[in-house]
């Protein structure tokens, strides 16, 4: 499967985020096909919706109680896979300052996910999603998560 993911923040994050978020595409390499693409400019949003594909499924990341657990996100991912989706896009954002991305203008299929309770920046949530994919590829796989 394949896993893109789309950061928009307007200021300029750590740069321990991007290493980690590094750190985490180079473990994930042997599991799945991982990217992140950063985005300064809100007008990018329309053109990444229209680039969501039919048998792709897209998930807007928004504060908020958080009911998936690791094992729940691993289950998730097995079953997606097993109904051939393609590619998951994944669209993180500082939402209070930006509009959402309305997928379904584009005859989408858009799930919200919540990872935090918290409103963190999308650095923060896109290093924080990355770790979760790992954790839930370690489990579908039955290998230890900490060394």
């Amino acid at each position: 499967m394949k896993y893109q993911v789309y950061i928009f923040q307007k200021e300029k994050e750590e740069k321990f985020y991007r290493h980690a978020i590094d750190e985490y595409k180079k473990r994930l390499g042997s599991y799945c096909n991982i990217s992140v693409k950063y985005l300064k400019k809100e007008k990018a949003w329309d053109k990444l919706a229209q680039s969501v594909g039919d048998r792709d499924l897209a998930f807007v990341l928004v504060p908020g109680r958080s009911e998936l657990t690791s094992e729940g996100l691993a289950e998730r991912i097995r079953s997606l896979e097993n109904q051939a989706v393609k590619t998951l896009h994944f669209f993180i954002a500082d939402w209070p300052s930006c509009q959402q991305v309305d997928l379904a203008a584009y005859g989408r299929e858009t799930e919200v996910l919540q990872i935090s309770d918290f409103d963190l920046p999308p650095a923060m949530t896109g290093m924080i999603l990355f770790e979760q994919i790992y954790r839930a590829y370690r489990i579908l796989n039955r290998q230890p998560y900490h060394k």
